[in-house]
């Protein structure tokens, strides 16, 4: 192994100690697992529905269109407002979408559009999850930590 990454090694470690950046990291973990599973299930239930990898492929189009749409408004309102309140409020975006969407797979209602419309909004809560916890992890840490924590 090279001094490379015992200094990187070295500079995780420096970051674990910071308990507010270990919470999280850890929330972001679980937070982006559940993600991929929900659009892997989604693609899965897409294609069960449609028989289309078309659809499928869709899915993945819906969830990047809002970061592409909304990513740089939302860097600005979280430049102005509390980053840990609009990861509630992202995070209340991607619950609220999930129920509705559990709610017409368990009544057999679900249709496509409903899929499609469900991952676009799953997509707009991701996008300002992640760009606020990134935005949040600059209060975290040192600067000299900066790069290393993000």
């Amino acid at each position: 192994m090279n001094a490379e990454y015992f200094r990187h090694f070295s500079q995780l470690t420096k970051l674990l100690r910071h308990k507010h950046y270990r919470c999280i990291l850890l929330s972001a973990l679980m937070t982006y697992t559940v993600r991929a599973a929900e659009l892997s299930l989604l693609g899965w239930l897409m294609l069960k529905l449609t028989s289309s990898p078309l659809y499928v492929t869709l899915i993945g189009v819906c969830f990047g269109l809002p970061f592409f749409f909304f990513g740089l408004t939302i860097g600005s309102i979280l430049d102005r407002t509390s980053k840990r309140n609009i990861i509630l409020i992202a995070q209340g975006i991607s619950l609220t979408t999930i129920t509705i969407l559990t709610t017409l797979i368990a009544t057999g209602l679900v249709t496509p559009i409903h899929i499609f419309v469900g991952v676009f909004f799953i997509g707009t809560g991701s996008t300002t999850d992640f760009l606020a916890r990134r935005a949040l992890i600059a209060t975290l840490v040192e600067q000299d930590n900066f790069a290393s924590a993000t």
